[in-house]
C-alpha cells in the first residue's frame, strides 16, 4: 500500500488520542500504520531528501495540523494529548478532517498559520500543495530547479556549439 497523504492520518490521529492519555510520535506512528495496513518497506521509504521516512514525514505533518488547530496539545516534547476542542470535533464524527476543515474549525491560530503569506484575505487555496507536507513541496520544488538548470545549461551549450560550427 502506498502511503497516504497527511491529511488522511488527521482523522485516525485524533481518534486515536480520544483516550485523553499522553502519546509519542512513534506510538502514534504505530497505530497509524497499523490502522492503514502499511507495509514495512512503505513505512521505510525515503523521501528524496534521505532525512526522513514519508511515513513518519506526514504522520509528523498531520500531528502538527492537529495541534495548530487546537485538537491535540504538546504535552512535552515528541509527546501530545488530545484537547477539550480535540474531543468535541471527534464526538462530533466528522467523516474526515482535512485542511479546508480545519480552515473552518480550527483555531484562528491554524488559519494563521496555514494561510500564505502571498494568498489574499478569502481567497480560496485550490493547489494541490494542500495535500503534501511542506517538505514534500520544498523537495518538489528543488528537483524541479535542478531540472530547469541542468535543461537551461544544455541548451546553453548547445547554443555555444551551434554558434562555433
Amino acid at each position: 500500500m502506498v502511503v497516504p497523504d497527511f491529511q488522511s492520518f488527521m482523522l485516525p490521529l485524533l481518534n486515536f488520542a480520544t483516550d485523553g492519555n499522553e502519546h509519542s510520535q512513534s506510538e502514534a506512528a504505530n497505530a497509524l500504520s497499523h490502522h492503514f495496513a502499511i507495509t514495512e518497506s512503505d513505512r521505510r521509504e525515503m523521501l528524496p531528501s534521505g532525512r526522513q521516512t514519508r511515513f513518519d514525514n506526514r504522520v509528523a505533518w498531520a500531528a502538527s495540523y492537529l495541534r495548530k488547530a487546537g485538537f491535540l496539545e504538546s504535552t512535552r516534547r515528541g509527546r501530545f494529548k488530545i484537547t477539550k476542542r480535540g474531543l468535541e470535533i471527534q464526538r462530533s464524527n466528522p467523516a474526515r478532517i482535512d485542511v479546508k476543515f480545519l480552515m473552518k474549525n480550527g483555531d484562528a491560530e491554524f488559519r494563521e498559520f496555514h494561510r500564505p503569506s502571498r494568498q489574499e484575505e478569502g481567497q480560496e487555496e485550490t493547489s494541490i500543495e494542500a495535500v503534501r507536507t511542506p517538505r514534500e513541496v520544498m523537495d518538489a520544488s528543488y528537483q524541479e530547479m535542478r531540472r530547469r538548470s541542468v535543461s537551461g545549461a544544455n541548451e546553453s551549450h548547445q547554443e555555444q556549439l551551434t554558434s562555433i560550427l
